[in-house]
C-alpha cells in the first residue's frame, strides 16, 4: 500500500491512487499527525490528525532562490464520507495551474476569507439555501445569535480554529446539552455548505473546522405512546373551543388525522388541495415545503380530513392560505406578504389541549409516532407505507433509484383505518364520562 520516496523535511509515504486504499489509510489510528502523498498527481497528499481527521492537502513551490517558500493548502475531507479523490485531483490539477501562471492559492483564499465574516458566512447561507427547511435555518440563526455570533460573528470565517469553536460549545453545553447539540449542528452544516460555494473562481470554505471537535451530543429518541382512553380525551380536547380559535383546532386535527407536521399542515395553501369534493381528494404538498425538500409529498384525504380541510377554507374568507395569519404578515419591498397561522400558536394551542385533557409529557409531534405505532402494531401497514406517510427518505438501491410508487391506495386505507380509531376512542370515551363535543366544533 505505502511506497517510500525521499522528500527532504516532508513525508515520505506515498499511497495507491484508490479512493478505497485512501478510506483505509484516513481511518488508521495515529498518535502524531501522519501525511500520505497521492501517487500520481503532483503535490496532492492526505494528512491524518490523531483526532481520526483526515484533510486533503496540495503542496506547492512559490519564488525562487531565497525567496522560494513551501506552501501546503487544505482542499477537503479525505476518506470516506469526504472529498473523492477525483475532486481532489482535479483540485490539485487547478491549484498547479494557478501557481503555474504566477497566482498564489492561499493568498487569493485569504483575501476572499478576510471579506467573509461567519455571521456573513451564515446571512449568506441563510438567503441562498434551497435544500434546508427555512424552519431550520431560523432555528441556526437564533442559536448563533444567542451563544456564538457575540464572540466569533466577526471573524474571517476561514481563519476561526477548530479549538475556539471548542471553547464556545463547551460553554453552551456546561448551559444545556441540546442547545451546544444544535450550535454544533448550525455551524458544521453552514461550513459544509460554504465548502460548495464558489467565489472568483475560490471556495468560500476550504476546511470545517467543526467536523475536528468530538463533541456531539445526541437527543435521546421521544417514546410517549398514548393508550386509547389518553387518545379518546385528547380528541375531544382537540375540540374545545376554549382551547383556541377554530382555525388553529382544525391544524391540530389534520394533523393527527393526516400524519403530517403541524408546520406543513399550517402553511397549507389552496392550490395544494384536489378534488375535496370528490370521492378521492389529495393534499399535495410542494417539495419545497417539506423537511426533507428532495420530493413532494401526496397525502390521500379520508373525508373526516377533507371535510376540515372545506371548513377551514370557508372561514379563510378567500386567502391563498388555508390558515391564515391575523397580521399583515412580513413586508417585501413596498408589499406585506400574507402569513398564516404560526407554528408556535399551534404549539400554545396544543399545549392549552393537553391541559385540558389532563395528560402529561405529550406533543403534536409526538402524534405521528402514535400513529405509525398503532398502524405498524395493528398490521395496517408495511414500512414502505409508514414511509411514505410520514415523508421519509426511501431506504436501500431499489428505493432510492428504481421504487417510486406513491402507494396511494394502501396509504388512504391506513389514514382512514386510523381515523376510524380516533374518533372510535373519542366516542367511547365521550359515552363513558358524558363529553359532548360543542356545536361550533362539530361542524369541522
Amino acid at each position: 500500500m505505502d511506497q517510500t520516496s525521499q522528500r527532504a523535511g516532508r513525508s515520505n509515504r506515498t499511497a495507491k491512487a484508490h479512493d478505497l486504499v485512501i478510506a483505509k489509510l484516513a481511518k488508521t489510528k495515529v498518535v502524531v499527525q501522519s501525511e500520505w502523498y497521492v501517487e500520481g498527481e503532483r503535490g496532492l497528499s492526505f494528512v491524518v490528525k490523531p483526532s481520526g481527521v483526515a484533510t486533503y492537502y496540495v503542496r506547492y513551490q512559490l519564488g525562487k532562490g531565497d525567496d522560494r517558500k513551501q506552501v501546503r493548502l487544505a482542499i477537503g475531507r479525505a476518506g470516506e464520507g469526504g472529498m473523492p479523490l477525483a475532486t481532489a485531483r482535479a483540485k490539485a490539477k487547478e491549484i498547479n495551474t494557478k501557481v503555474e501562471s504566477g497566482i498564489d492559492p492561499v493568498a487569493e483564499q485569504k483575501a476572499i476569507g478576510a471579506e467573509m465574516t461567519l455571521r456573513q458566512l451564515f446571512e449568506e447561507r441563510f438567503a441562498k439555501d434551497e435544500d434546508t427547511a427555512a424552519r431550520t435555518l431560523e432555528d441556526y440563526r437564533d442559536i448563533l445569535e444567542k451563544d456564538v455570533f457575540a464572540t466569533l460573528g466577526d471573524r474571517p470565517a476561514n481563519h476561526i480554529k477548530p479549538e475556539e469553536f471548542a471553547v464556545v460549545l463547551e460553554s453552551i453545553e456546561a448551559r444545556a446539552k441540546h442547545a451546544a447539540h444544535k450550535a454544533r449542528s448550525a455551524l458544521g452544516s453552514t461550513y459544509r455548505w460554504g465548502q460548495k460555494q464558489w467565489r472568483k473562481g475560490v471556495r468560500l470554505v476550504v476546511v470545517n473546522p467543526v467536523a475536528s471537535i468530538g463533541f456531539n451530543h445526541q437527543s435521546t429518541p421521544r417514546k410517549r405512546r398514548l393508550t386509547d382512553a389518553e387518545l379518546g380525551i385528547l380528541w375531544l380536547a382537540a375540540h374545545d373551543p376554549s382551547a383556541a380559535d377554530e382555525g388553529t383546532r382544525l391544524i391540530i386535527q389534520l394533523a393527527i388525522f393526516s400524519g403530517q407536521r403541524n408546520s406543513e399542515v399550517a402553511g397549507a395553501e389552496l392550490e395544494e388541495l384536489k378534488g375535496l369534493e370528490t370521492a378521492t381528494p389529495r393534499w399535495d404538498i410542494p417539495a419545497g415545503r417539506m423537511k426533507r425538500k428532495s420530493d413532494e409529498q401526496f397525502v390521500p384525504l379520508v373525508p373526516q380530513a377533507a371535510t376540515r380541510f372545506r371548513r377551514a377554507i370557508e372561514i379563510a374568507n378567500g386567502s391563498t392560505y388555508v390558515f391564515p395569519g391575523t397580521t399583515h404578515g412580513r413586508r417585501e419591498g413596498s408589499e406585506w406578504r400574507q402569513e398564516h397561522i404560526a407554528q408556535e400558536t399551534v404549539s400554545k394551542a396544543f399545549a392549552r389541549i393537553r391541559e385540558l385533557a389532563e395528560l402529561e409529557d405529550i406533543r403534536l409531534h409526538d402524534m405521528r409516532k402514535v400513529m405509525t405505532t398503532w398502524l405498524a402494531d395493528h398490521g395496517h401497514a408495511t414500512g414502505e407505507v409508514l414511509d411514505a406517510i410520514l415523508h421519509h427518505g426511501r431506504k436501500g438501491v431499489t428505493g432510492t433509484h428504481y421504487n417510486f410508487a406513491l402507494y396511494e391506495g394502501q396509504v388512504r386505507k391506513a389514514l382512514q383505518l386510523w381515523a376510524n380509531h380516533v374518533e372510535a376512542v373519542a366516542a367511547d370515551k365521550r359515552a363513558k364520562t358524558g363529553n359532548v363535543i360543542p356545536i361550533t366544533a362539530a361542524r369541522a
